[in-house]
């Protein structure tokens, strides 16, 4: 049976955002997951102790194989879980590198011959990606990703002169990956303004103060940051509650009529969707080996 193309219609529906929060330590990334609804942390840093939350503990989290089968446990088992954090991405990226230095016996990664170690780590880590998104797509629970950022030169663009840029504090390319999955990438920092003072002789001095800490969703030229959300505000408070105002403020509101006859044809579509375009409905993951 083929899927009948006049049922497709347009729908307003939200689906649960996938987003990689990063910034210097201690500006607050912890503090913004935590006031998402119903979140469990897989806290690989113990970092979330100071906050009321639920969490799986970094005594638990000693390898991978762990760390999937608590994403396993969250597909397949009934809970209230509406949000998963992973904190930190570059301190999961560290056990990864650790659990492949043991499977190869070296003391460090790079010592693994023509780049091995780091393909096996991307691809473990893309493990982990994936069940991740498989709980945002099938089951629509958010994903919050806490990263630490790191200033890199930028130097791949031949019309651009070099420039230092913030970046996640992980590989390449799974900063890659990630830029290609998520719905939001979000730059946190606490803004510093200068003031200049008159000193003896005539000699002035500069004197730094800290200011509103916020997030970028989109580039301003010194940071990765990113939106799928059309008419999402380049600059916010640091602060879950402003993000979800925000991205609730860019969905469109459908006309009475329009959205019942939406909802009659989308229904349709699902029953389709579920007896012939997705059979099965699992997490397909494998340890690492």
């Amino acid at each position: 049976m083929s899927i009948d193309l006049t049922k497709i219609t347009k729908t307003n529906k939200q689906k649960a955002p996938f987003i990689v929060i990063y910034g210097e330590g201690g500006v607050g990334k912890t503090t913004f997951a935590a006031e998402a609804q119903n979140p469990i942390f897989l806290d690989f840093e113990n970092g979330s102790y100071h906050l009321d939350v639920q969490r799986i503990e970094k005594g638990y989290l000693i390898d991978t194989n762990k760390v999937l089968d608590v994403l396993r446990a969250l597909y397949t088992q009934e809970h209230a879980f509406q949000t998963i954090v992973i904190d930190s991405l570059d301190a999961l990226e560290m056990l990864i590198h650790k659990q492949i230095e043991k499977e190869y016996n070296v003391n460090s990664i790079a010592d693994i011959d023509y780049g091995r170690g780091y393909v096996a780590a991307f691809n473990v880590m893309d493990q982990i990606i994936h069940a991740l998104t498989k709980l945002n797509q099938d089951k629509g629970m958010e994903i919050i990703i806490i990263g630490h950022s790191k200033v890199t030169l930028q130097e791949e663009n031949p019309d651009e002169e070099a420039y230092s840029k913030y970046v996640i504090a992980v590989h390449k390319h799974i900063q890659t990956r990630l830029v290609q999955l998520c719905d939001f990438i979000l730059f946190a920092k606490q803004k510093v303004y200068t003031t200049t003072q008159e000193g003896s002789f005539g000699k002035k001095t500069k004197k730094g103060h800290t200011g509103e800490r916020v997030m970028y969703s989109a580039n301003p030229g010194y940071c990765l940051a990113k939106s799928r959300a059309i008419g999402f505000p380049e600059e916010l408070p640091l602060s879950y509650k402003a993000f979800k105002q925000a991205l609730q403020a860019t969905q469109p509101k459908p006309k009475l009529e329009e959205s019942k006859k939406s909802v009659a044809k989308e229904e349709k579509v699902n029953i389709v969707n579920f007896m012939t375009l997705t059979p099965t409905a699992g997490v397909s993951v494998k340890y690492a080996q």
